[in-house]
């Protein structure tokens, strides 16, 4: 059998806060079963969104130090995560008005997208247009290796079991799911979403306190922070 999940994974950056989202969506269809893991990994998208938002319209409670950054630019990207499990139904029982079902994976297709959109007003300084333009380029860099993240992250689902219960078999069958869902949205999300979270970061605290690096320098060092970072915690 086979059952069509979707997983968004999003981060709104803005200089000051940073905010994180997950939503899980799931919809039961028929199938054939498929004992492999494929990836269908769509082309990254960038979309420029002009506001009418002015810098001498800041608030006097603002930052001055950042608000140009804060309030007349920011990105938005949203690492997508479709996956298309096939499973098997191993159990499947009712008690007490409610039914359980366990389901074991067997495969899975992982539909991937990364739409990516920067809000900036009509008269951002050319500084703060290339400073958005940086973080867009740590959100490609990362999308790189999405679909190999995507891959492990599937990979380590198939054969496992999953348990739901619901007042329907259908929705416990959805439940199960849903568990199997948020397992991959949580290591997905862990080497796309969070990495990029956090070089974007480490990239805004650059441009906060250095005005010598170029915006292709501060990427680069905030990728390599993070690869670094990564390769420490293995070990």
């Amino acid at each position: 059998m086979s059952a069509d999940t979707t997983i968004f994974e999003s981060c709104t950056r803005r200089l000051v806060r940073l905010f994180l989202a997950c939503f899980f969506f799931a919809a039961l269809c028929s199938g054939c079963t498929n004992s492999s893991v494929t990836v269908d990994k769509a082309p990254p998208t960038v979309q420029t969104v002009h506001k009418n938002v002015r810098s001498s319209s800041i608030p006097d409670s603002v930052d001055r130090a950042h608000s140009d950054l804060d309030l007349t630019a920011y990105t938005t990207w949203f690492f997508g995560c479709k996956p298309i499990f096939d499973y098997q139904i191993v159990s499947e029982r009712e008690a007490f008005g409610q039914t359980t079902t366990t389901l074991v994976i067997q495969g899975v297709n992982l539909q991937l997208s990364l739409p990516i959109t920067i809000d900036i007003a009509k008269d951002a300084l050319p500084s703060v247009v290339e400073h958005e333009n940086g973080h867009v380029q740590i959100c490609l860099k990362m999308y790189e290796h999405a679909d190999a993240t995507a891959r492990e992250a599937a990979r380590k689902l198939i054969g496992r079991p999953f348990t739901g219960t619901g007042a329907t078999a259908g929705e416990a069958r959805q439940k199960a799911l849903d568990a199997a869902g948020a397992q991959l949205g949580a290591d997905y999300r862990q080497g796309t979403v969070d990495e990029v979270n956090e070089a974007s970061a480490y990239y805004d605290q650059l441009a906060a306190v250095s005005s010598a690096l170029s915006v292709d320098d501060m990427v680069r060092q905030s990728i390599e922070k993070v690869v670094h970072s990564k390769i420490a915690d293995t070990k």
